[in-house]
């Protein structure tokens, strides 16, 4: 939690510029790889309970975000958040509603509406109103062009395309 917190210090910080927050975050990296890398070495022998499989997960998942430059990306782009509580809160109904069983009888079913409750949120978060019509023209622009609103703010963020969607390793489209 102390290098989280200290990249949010960091982050509202504006008297550093893109190189001061570059250098801020190899830091911060190297930091955190001490962390890692103790844990790493107390698993040599691989996880002995759930607990530890649990830890080194994060442990593995942590490394990854940070060789892909994407654990301290709000370090350095001002307008990327910090948490996804936003998209968390966004997504509460839709968890809400499986909870309760509602929706999603099917592992197909479960997968469609996750797809759909993701790309609506997203688009009522990029279009300046958010009526059927809206997301209809958008549908068929993105149908028109090849190209979609999530494609062309990638793009304009300068971030690679994804590797495999973690959603197709969660819950397969069968």
């Amino acid at each position: 939690m102390e290098v989280f917190r200290e990249a949010k210090r960091i982050a509202a910080d504006s008297r550093f510029g893109p190189n001061g927050r570059t250098a801020k975050v190899n830091d911060l990296d190297n930091q955190l790889a001490d962390v890692c890398m103790i844990r790493c070495s107390e698993d040599i022998d691989g996880p002995r309970d759930e607990t530890d499989r649990k830890s080194h997960n994060l442990v593995h998942e942590v490394v990854r975000l940070m060789l892909n430059e994407e654990l301290f990306a709000f370090v350095v782009h001002g307008d990327v958040s910090a948490t996804n509580n936003e998209a968390e809160r966004s997504l509460r109904g839709a968890a809400l509603d499986r909870r309760t069983g509602r929706t999603s009888k099917t592992v197909r079913g479960a997968r469609r509406r996750t797809v759909l409750v993701s790309v609506f949120e997203t688009l009522k978060l990029y279009l300046p109103k958010f009526p059927l019509t809206n997301v209809v023209e958008e549908v068929v622009d993105w149908y028109r062009t090849g190209e979609s609103r999530f494609w062309k703010l990638r793009v304009s963020q300068g971030l690679d395309p994804p590797g495999s969607p973690r959603l197709k390793t969660l819950i397969p489209a069968k």
